[in-house]
């Protein structure tokens, strides 16, 4: 199986097969089947294709005889695997990171390389507000299907902003001053 396609194997004496598929997207499920296909006797094997990622798909094989009848059914289910098709930060602030997922997966498994978090995410976005100012973090995410089945993983570096110290009353005064420079001093 893969993101969007699902192999099946199967065997028996029968003259022909037909191939009926139903959908489950873990909310709601397809309460009828579809035709997939019609599978000759020599064939033992189906690769349903165009699927959508992180789909669970049930699979009914239907063999018949050469007086079509109809035999004893066969049913199997399969998940597809999720996809992400992008991971990207939104504003970066000084203690905290914006990430945002957007794919087709049920959850992200979250984890900064520092081992400051290691969460799953059903959701769209996460603020990471556990983080230094003017440091570098490695993120990395990886999408999980309804089975709970992981596909690739993904990392991103931030780098959070440096905040500048405050300025006191006295601290920054001026040094020296010529025609063509101002030298300014700061105590802090």
């Amino acid at each position: 199986y893969s993101t969007n396609s699902i192999s099946l194997a199967f065997g028996g004496n029968y003259s022909y097969t037909k191939l009926y598929r139903k959908s489950n997207n873990g909310i709601s499920s397809d309460t009828s089947y579809v035709f997939v296909a019609q599978i000759d006797s020599n064939t033992y094997s189906y690769i349903d294709t165009l699927l959508t990622p992180n789909l669970y798909y049930t699979y009914t094989l239907i063999p018949y005889n050469a007086l079509n009848q109809r035999g004893i059914s066969q049913s199997v289910s399969q998940s597809t695997l999720a996809t992400l098709t992008s991971f990207y930060s939104g504003t970066n602030q000084t203690n905290s990171v914006k990430l945002y997922f957007t794919g087709n997966y049920y959850y992200i498994n979250l984890q900064r390389s520092d081992n400051g978090l290691n969460q799953n995410i059903y959701d769209v976005s996460y603020t990471d507000n556990s983080v230094e100012s003017d440091t570098i973090y490695s993120y990395t995410i990886v999408p999980y299907n309804l089975k709970g089945i992981a596909n690739y993983d993904i990392s991103m570096n931030i780098v959070t902003t440096y905040t500048l110290p405050l300025l006191t009353p006295g601290s920054c005064f001026i040094n020296n001053v010529t025609s063509s420079s101002v030298q300014l001093n700061y105590n802090g």
